[in-house]
């Protein structure tokens, strides 16, 4: 049963939001590893919801903070040497 045009359209618009200008690489990335697997119909929505992110464009609305939380690179919770080194004596 294929996905109705209204749940393609909201999974591309936060596919952006969540993935920004590298939401349409990572659409194909999936549409291609569901194909590889035999799910041509799960290849086939995600196709669709490709086409829906080309139509979208630039996205209209900055980043939510929480989400531009998430695609921040990841930063280690141990200090840096030189940031010891800044520190405070106790």
């Amino acid at each position: 049963m294929a996905a109705p045009d209204l749940d393609i359209r909201r999974t591309a618009y936060l596919f952006v939001r969540f993935h920004g200008d590298a939401a349409a690489e990572r659409a194909r990335m999936i549409a291609e590893r569901m194909h590889s697997k035999g799910d041509h119909e799960g290849a086939d929505t995600w196709l669709r919801i490709i086409v829906a992110i080309g139509e979208l464009g630039e996205p209209k609305y900055p980043l939510s903070p929480e989400i531009e939380a998430l695609r921040a690179p990841r930063r280690s919770s141990r200090a840096t040497p030189i940031e010891r080194r800044d520190r405070p004596k106790r």
